[in-house]
């Protein structure tokens, strides 16, 4: 199992409730952006601070490395991983007001 899926799996498994809490209101997000956006932003943010976290831990022993040129694929691939999860995962901050 390659690094980044391990690393994945373990901050998964280690925040298991904040992230079915984020799979609840990115579904309903999916459905409605603008009615569920302000909390899919609450609750995003909070993940998104988790998921850098653990994208530091991943890479930042191979940034220093002679791996550094790697870093940002295995970076990619991390972000790719947590995409299939959470395909909306980019639209955290973004606000859906009226106009």
């Amino acid at each position: 199992m390659p690094k980044f899926t391990q690393i994945y799996n373990q901050m998964r498994k280690e925040h298991q409730v904040l992230f079915d809490e984020f799979k609840t209101i990115h579904d309903l997000f999916a459905q409605s952006k603008k009615e569920h956006s302000v909390e899919f932003n609450r609750i995003g943010k909070l993940l998104m601070d988790i998921l850098r976290e653990y994208e530091d831990r991943l890479c930042s022993g191979m940034e220093r490395g002679v791996f550094g040129k790697y870093s940002d694929k295995v970076s990619e691939k991390y972000w790719q991983r947590v995409k299939k999860d959470y395909p909306l995962i980019e639209f955290v901050g973004v606000e859906f007001g009226t106009v």
